[in-house]
């Protein structure tokens, strides 16, 4: 998250000044369950189905000499494409998990991947792979989200609404579209939020709350000891009125806050 903009009277930029330090993801799911059962992968590949569409090749299989997280991972080799490759053509299934219409649930994952585009050029041997991800529930998959998938584990989380009450849903992991190999491992479906950040600046703080319902944000957890008060601002002004503001405060959901010193 980087804010960079007009004072709230429209004189000068930036005028929160530099950021101090990285956006930062706020947990609010907690100690919610994980609905995936299996998502380390330290004894078995329970839980993961590989679908394959249209005579796409592809294998599963358990991966103890590379884990992102434990002692194995989740492998997924694939030796060749399609003459039409699509993301859906290979297909890892995660589930099945009960879900309720219209509730946000959240999906953290450790990924990697290598493309196998080193072979083609040394100089090429990073280009990262993309991935695709949805929730489906009755047969309904409103969104589809991708990451971008390197030689390096990365952590990803992803926030999707079912579409439907489903006692029988399911996440899937869409490939197909490149050869090559991904790994997942560390999987974890919660329900809840799961995209609330904050981020500090030399003159205040920037709180964005991405998910589809309300986020609490614990202001003397973000910024220990400083004072905090609204934007003295032009528009909103009922909202934006200078008014001094602590403890905790809750964003609905798409929405963020910029508060100053």
């Amino acid at each position: 998250i980087v804010f960079q903009g007009v004072d709230p009277n429209g004189r000068r930029l930036h005028y929160l000044g530099a950021p101090r330090g990285d956006a930062l993801r706020i947990d609010l799911l907690g100690d919610a369950p994980n609905l995936l059962t299996n998502g380390g992968f330290e004894r078995d590949t329970a839980g993961a189905t590989l679908v394959l569409d249209r005579r796409a090749t592809a294998t599963l299989a358990r991966d103890t000499s590379n884990a992102g997280e434990g002692s194995a991972s989740l492998r997924v080799d694939m030796p060749a494409v399609l003459a039409d490759p699509q993301d859906d053509h290979v297909r890892v299934r995660l589930g099945p998990f009960r879900v309720e219409k219209g509730r946000e649930y959240t999906f953290r994952f450790r990924i990697r991947a290598d493309a196998g585009y080193g072979a083609i050029s040394p100089l090429f041997a990073e280009a990262p792979m993309r991935v695709a991800v949805n929730l489906t529930a009755s047969g309904q998959a409103p969104a589809e989200q991708d990451v971008m998938a390197s030689r390096a584990w990365r952590e990803y989380s992803l926030s999707f609404v079912a579409a439907a009450d489903d006692a029988q849903a399911n996440l899937f992991v869409l490939l197909g579209k490149e050869a090559g190999s991904v790994w997942l491992d560390a999987l974890r479906l919660q329900p809840g939020p799961g995209d609330a950040f904050a981020r500090r600046f030399e003159h205040g703080l920037v709180l964005v709350n991405g998910s589809a319902g309300p986020a609490t944000f614990d202001l003397s957890a973000l910024a220990p000891g400083t004072a905090l008060r609204h934007l003295r601002g032009m528009q909103d002004v009922t909202f934006n009125n200078g008014a001094s503001v602590s403890g905790r405060v809750t964003l609905p959901g798409r929405d963020a806050l910029v508060k100053e010193l």
